[in-house]
């Protein structure tokens, strides 16, 4: 759990240094995930990270807040209380940054098999940590795309990797498809 959260850190660091001095207009161009600037995506970094120190830190509070996210018509943002589109860049990066060190502090005395509610089924806090990481590297990528910054692909990209073959099989199992025993050529 100390290597992945590390990591974690050190991902966040470098998003950090793409975001650092990005004025409001910086803040709203379109990324390339459609119908998101960079400000939108911090949020949904912010907000996931929010969900998952309460799921970490306090399970059973979790568990409210996914049967209003399961059983109601609201989505993660209004659950956390933010008028996001009231808060300009820099304070969505304050949240981001606090929800951050709070998560990584919830996931810190878990041991990596220890398995922790979530909106789909429970994860061992390695795995939900990784997909926390996963999230940064893939959202940061767009954000760094659309500021014209570099993103490149380090070794914390290991547990990402790790991830995607360990759960290869329950990727196939979810849709209700049979995993294949060998992977596909293509000619």
């Amino acid at each position: 759990m100390e290597q992945v959260c590390d990591d974690l850190t050190a991902e966040t660091a470098a998003l950090r240094a793409v975001a650092a001095g990005l004025d409001e207009d910086a803040w709203r161009q379109p990324t390339p995930a459609e119908g998101w600037d960079s400000k939108d995506t911090v949020a949904h970094l912010a907000s996931g990270d929010w969900a998952a120190a309460l799921a970490a830190s306090s399970p059973d509070e979790f568990l409210v807040v996914k049967e209003q996210l399961l059983n109601e018509d609201v989505d993660l943002l209004a659950v956390c209380g933010r008028d996001v589109p009231a808060m300009s860049g820099a304070e969505i990066w304050q949240w981001f940054e606090s929800e951050r060190t709070s998560m990584i502090a919830a996931f810190r005395p878990h041991g990596p098999k220890d398995r922790i509610p979530w909106v789909g089924p429970d994860m061992s806090a390695l795995s939900f940590a990784t997909a926390r990481l996963m999230e940064t590297w893939s959202h940061g990528a767009d954000i760094a795309d659309t500021q014209g910054a570099d993103w490149p692909a380090t070794d914390r990209l290991r547990h990402i990797a790790h991830l995607g073959v360990t759960t290869r099989g329950w990727s196939y199992a979810n849709r209700g498809l049979e995993a294949p025993i060998a992977p596909s050529s293509s000619n």
